[in-house]
């Protein structure tokens, strides 16, 4: 009994989080080996003219969850002159619809001296708008100003309650998108 209330637990939390979808892309001749500080680049976002994302206090979070990340894994926060990765991210909101549909499907069996058929059809039930949320973590090489590597995160974007929820999914995406880094050559 206590380990289905166990695993009963865990599906529900399971079934609370939205995941985080992660993709990089990255310059196959940089030496990722070679970095260890990092700085800000000017700008460190871009403005969309969207108030959910032009939104201060979401990039103190951002900004705030990306430091921390990267001086837990070892580098160090120093000024633009001294840094070896510049960084700089971008945040955006997409409308997505997802429709559910039944599938057709035919089937035969043969039983007992006997046949028969079944039928299914498809057709559209339902659908739900959503939005999309997607932030790409960009690290640029101080000397070219080039593209070094990029993360980008995408989860479904819910109305967050409280201001320590809003700080908990942001440092959670920040997090599964720097997982990727340094790139796995």
């Amino acid at each position: 009994m206590p380990r289905l209330l166990l695993l009963l637990s865990l599906a529900l939390l399971m079934a609370g989080c939205s995941s985080v979808r992660v993709t990089q892309d990255y310059e196959k001749t940089a030496d990722f080996a070679s970095y260890q500080a990092f700085a800000w680049s000017e700008p460190r976002h871009v403005e969309t003219g969207d108030p959910r994302l032009d939104d201060p206090l979401l990039h103190a979070r951002i900004q705030r969850a990306i430091e921390t990340e990267l001086t837990a894994r070892g580098y160090r926060f120093v000024p633009a002159a001294e840094a070896d990765l510049l960084v700089r991210y971008h945040a955006l909101v997409q409308g997505r619809i997802e429709t559910s549909r039944s599938s057709v499907a035919l089937g035969t069996g043969y039983w007992w001296r006997r046949a028969g058929v079944g039928v299914a059809m498809d057709y559209p039930y339902g659908s739900r708008e959503y939005d999309e949320g997607s932030l790409l973590i960009d690290f640029l090489s101080p000397a070219s100003g080039e593209l070094v590597w990029r993360g980008t995160g995408v989860r479904s974007v819910e109305d967050t309650p409280s201001s320590e929820e809003r700080d908990r999914v942001v440092a959670d995406v920040v997090k599964r998108v720097l997982d990727q880094y340094p790139p796995r050559k």
